[in-house]
């Protein structure tokens, strides 16, 4: 995926970004945030209006002043000083307003602004999470974070120059070019549209060249923040490896890429800046002299003339103004491009943590949802069922996940899973769980075990083959669903920066305190929580830094019985774990797991010899099958992988 997404950063398609951006952000307006803007908007033309046509009460100043009426006969001319203070004042009072509008509109503005980026904040974050999982397997976690918070940014970068940039400029350049081909020679005003155009043209072109060297700058900046992100979350490892100076060399050879992207980048902004500024000399001394000449002839007025220099001038702001929105608006898209991408992948549907939808089915959209029971029994007690819902149709023949002790038959059938072009993890794989069995699946590493926690999950589909639940194959739509009835203790546990209580409840934001507290107690993690300051209210730190390896992975063991899931699935739950809280742990979740499917992955084949079958993997399939005493008997693989794992020594 990182490919795609760094293709996608360096190709340029500025019109249908500019329409993919504009479309998130429309997605997430609401009528408070359209009035506001609109308002915002009106604000914007009136002001640019004022702006425009401020010059036009200075003309007529000067003209008064400067032909004056006729007075009484053999007197001298006079003016009307009347007329000229109230020209004068006019075109104050018109500055004024609109600097004034100027001040306000960011206020009128602002509060419209932060609620839609806030909203398409979240919109993104969800589409994230909703990802399928092989969409971050080759994604760092600091990489989509610095594409969040970019795609935030240039955001706002695209709405402020919008809105507060390009609107203006275009209504007052409007004004500008109605009023001259009505005031000023042809000529004047063909000079005018000349130079309106060719700043359009370094505009676009300025846009197109300064968007490539932005996206350059976006993707060195978001390979910088990824290998911090991984010195500072690895930096044990480091610290043990002696490995600080080659980070550092790391870390320098990003900052020193991410250096002579921003230096290619303001050198493309300096050309275009320079463009811009030729172009306006040179029509500046055109429309001097073309001016002149008018004014010679008698073709125009002192005041006229003074218009047109005024206009000439007053034009350098907003064309500026525009050249500035053409870089950030470039910025803003290379900053957004990356997000675009990923929102174009397609998402899973995302479980809310309380019930599942059926297994293998699409739901029809009016079916009933079910509520989440609002208590759990203790752990390892059966819990009397809450009246569900009917179905609105026939074909939803979904189950409850929690509740009732009833476990699920799982099959893989002819499964094949690739990593990259050739690599075959999985052929022809077949292997079934039947309902209430507890299956072990042992073998060497790179066999495939991490792989088939995947595909019995849904986190990842296979290529070929199919995944079966209780005899329905698993719909690629409804992954989320079924995850929200398995309970799963990962090898290495997911901790959050948060109190012990919500890590245990992850998944189960509504279970009561007295139903964490029993799953802790069935994990032998209680005695160890009431130890600590704060209890169950203890802050874990980030990934869980405060606990250590055993804790964490009892927190994890604690999250899966607290579900109280049709199927377990134990990835060496307790390889951190002394032998004798091992075997405590190991006695609460066979008590805790009866009636459930559970699915055990271990090394360290003691702790699997009492399952009902136990099947080994090799050669990208099921290589024996059986009991522990059957494999035993056959003296295959199984027999020599516990003679080996025999002869360790015993753990204290």
């Amino acid at each position: 995926m990182t490919r795609q997404v760094t293709r996608s950063l360096r190709q340029h398609d500025m019109p249908g970004d500019l329409r993919r951006m504009a479309t998130l952000l429309m997605s997430a307006t609401t009528a408070s945030i359209r009035w506001r803007v609109a308002l915002a908007l009106a604000l914007v033309i009136a002001g640019a209006t004022l702006s425009a046509l401020a010059p036009l009460a200075l003309q007529l100043t000067i003209d008064t002043l400067t032909q004056p009426t006729l007075g009484a006969a053999g007197s001298m001319p006079e003016s009307d000083p009347a007329l000229a203070i109230g020209l004068a004042l006019a075109y104050v009072l018109s500055i004024g307003a609109a600097r004034w509008i100027h001040d306000i509109r960011p206020w009128i503005a602002g509060a419209a602004e932060h609620q839609l980026l806030a909203r398409v904040q979240q919109r993104i974050y969800a589409h994230l999470m909703a990802l399928p999982l092989r969409d971050h397997l080759d994604r760092s976690s600091g990489g989509l974070s610095q594409s969040l918070q970019q795609a935030v940014t240039g955001l706002q970068l695209l709405l402020m120059n919008t809105v507060h940039g390009v609107v203006p400029v275009a209504v007052e350049l409007s004004v500008v070019l109605a009023v001259l081909t009505t005031q000023a020679p042809t000529a004047l005003g063909l000079t005018f549209i000349v130079t309106a155009a060719c700043y359009l043209v370094i505009f676009t072109s300025g846009t197109s060249h300064t968007g490539r060297r932005a996206a350059d700058v976006t993707s060195a900046s978001q390979d910088l923040q990824a290998a911090v992100t991984d010195g500072l979350l690895n930096i044990e490892a480091i610290k043990l490896f002696g490995a600080e100076s080659q980070m550092g060399q790391r870390h320098g050879d990003r900052v020193w890429r991410l250096g002579a992207a921003w230096t290619a980048l303001h050198r493309q902004r300096a050309v275009v800046g320079s463009a811009i500024t030729a172009v306006f000399a040179v029509s500046l001394a055109i429309t001097l002299v073309l001016a002149a000449n008018a004014v010679v002839r008698g073709d125009m007025s002192i005041g006229a003339f003074v218009l047109t220099q005024v206009y000439m001038l007053q034009m350098v702001r907003p064309l500026d103004m525009l050249g500035a929105a053409a870089r950030d608006i470039a910025q803003a898209q290379a900053f957004v491009r990356p997000v675009l991408a990923l929102l174009a992948r397609p998402r899973e549907p995302v479980s809310h943590g309380s019930t599942a939808g059926p297994l293998g089915v699409v739901p029809d959209s009016t079916s009933t949802q079910r509520r989440a029971p609002t208590h759990m029994p203790a752990v390892g007690t059966p819990s009397a069922p809450s009246a569900p819902s009917a179905p609105s149709t026939e074909h939803v023949r979904g189950k409850r996940c929690h509740g009732p002790h009833e476990g699920l038959r799982l099959e893989l059938r002819q499964v094949h899973v690739r990593h990259g072009p050739h690599r075959s993890v999985f052929q022809d794989l077949d292997l079934a769980l039947d309902a209430g069995q507890t299956l072990a699946v042992v073998g060497a590493s790179g066999t495939g075990k991490t792989t088939l926690i995947r595909l019995l999950t849904g986190l990842i589909p296979p290529d070929s083959g199919e995944v079966l639940i209780d005899g329905q194959p698993l719909h690629p739509g409804q992954p989320a669903a079924w995850r929200d009835c398995i309970g799963v203790v990962p090898q290495d546990p997911l901790l959050m920066d948060d109190t012990l209580a919500a890590n245990i409840a992850l998944g189960r934001p509504d279970a009561l305190r007295q139903d964490i507290i029993r799953a802790a107690v069935a994990a032998q993690l209680h005695a160890a929580i009431e130890r600590m300051p704060d209890g169950y209210d203890t802050q874990e730190g980030q990934r869980g830094q405060r606990l250590s390896g055993g804790e964490r992975q009892r927190v994890a063991i604690a999250r899966a019985l607290l579900r109280q899931p049709r199927l377990l699935v134990l990835d060496e739950a307790t390889s951190m774990l002394d032998t004798e809280t091992e075997r405590r742990v190991l006695e609460q979740i066979t008590k805790a797991g009866q009636g459930r499917s559970t699915l055990i992955i271990a090394h360290r084949l003691s702790t699997v010899r009492h399952a009902d079958e136990i099947a080994v993997l090799a050669g990208s399939r099921v290589a024996e099958r059986g009991t522990h005493e059957q494999l035993l008997m056959r003296s295959g693989r199984y027999a020599g992988m516990w003679g080996a794992d025999t002869a360790r020594p015993t753990r204290q």
